[in-house]
């Protein structure tokens, strides 16, 4: 198994300008991604709007993103599906296709306690065949686990060899460090928290951030690594501003208005997800020109 460490782009999905997938468009963000030393990419992740796309659709990704890294880097696929059997489905899929993991999701909408969580996970470990990464995000799913809770999951279902931690709990993550197998794998969400948690032990991140500025946040996670800690934290600092206008309405609504901004075809959104407003856009043609100079300076 690959490695699941290190700055992991979690991918937006390209759409054209009626809404179709514009699969060209993704491929060349894979590219765009690998020659920019990304450390992994996470394909219909949060970030890649998978709750608007068909199962078909997902497989047409899955395909996509597998063939272009073409091995070169690890690849995670999320699959944050509502049903279970469309989520084994594309699991499996997955795996045929030469992906390296899976993403899951506590189950949202339902309301699950812990006992259902992981008898979920269990189901799905059973049917598909691969490693996952267990996405801890409340504010996606509306289920949030203790730490207790998710060493209890990771006890249980062993698959489970990493977390994309997204809670804003830096807690969480300095519990798992301490009393997790030792090759388990602690992976920021939130690209405002990448330093603390590296220097808390972590071991990487799984950022939307690095669809846009992919060279800035490998720089932060060398730096860190060289002991650099200075640089390391003047990058985190210097994308502050952007963090809160990027996140400031739907995810990825303005990181597509971003990358498209940047010259990198990412197309719309689907609905419900809309265009970022006048305030957004206008908070972002203002920051990108210095962020994207240190972008270029981090190649």
């Amino acid at each position: 198994m690959k490695k699941i460490e290190g700055v992991i782009t979690a991918l937006v999905t390209c759409f054209g300008k009626d809404g179709s997938l514009d699969l060209l468009a993704l491929r060349d963000s894979v590219r765009h991604q690998v020659a920019s030393g990304a450390a992994g990419l996470c394909p219909l992740g949060g970030t890649g709007e998978p709750l608007s796309m068909t199962v078909p659709e997902h497989k047409q990704v899955i395909d996509t993103v597998v063939t272009e890294a073409a091995g070169r880097v690890p690849v995670v696929v999320g699959t944050l599906l509502g049903s279970q059997a469309d989520i084994i489905e594309c699991g499996r899929y997955a795996r045929a296709a030469g992906a390296d993991a899976i993403m899951v999701i506590p189950p949202y909408f339902v309301v699950a306690r812990p006992p259902h969580i992981r008898q979920h996970f269990a189901a799905i470990a059973e049917k598909v065949d691969m490693p996952m990464v267990l996405f801890h995000g409340p504010s996606r799913s509306g289920v949030r686990l203790d730490s207790d809770t998710i060493l209890q999951l990771i006890a249980a279902v062993p698959r489970i060899v990493a977390i994309k931690e997204t809670s804003g709990d830096l807690t969480i993550s300095a519990d798992l460090l301490r009393s997790a197998p030792a090759d388990f794998r602690v992976l920021q969400g939130f690209d405002e928290y990448v330093l603390p948690t590296l220097a808390l032990g972590g071991h990487g991140a799984v950022l939307s951030l690095g669809c846009l500025i992919p060279n800035l946040l490998r720089r932060l996670h060398e730096a860190f690594l060289a002991g650099r800690l200075a640089e390391a934290q003047q990058i985190q600092l210097s994308i502050m501003p952007l963090c809160k206008v990027i996140y400031g309405e739907p995810n990825p609504g303005p990181l597509k208005l971003a990358l498209e901004m940047a010259g990198r075809a990412a197309g719309p959104t689907r609905p419900p997800i809309y265009p970022p407003s006048a305030d957004t856009t206008n908070t972002l043609r203002r920051l990108l020109p210095d962020i994207l100079k240190a972008e270029a300076a981090a190649q």
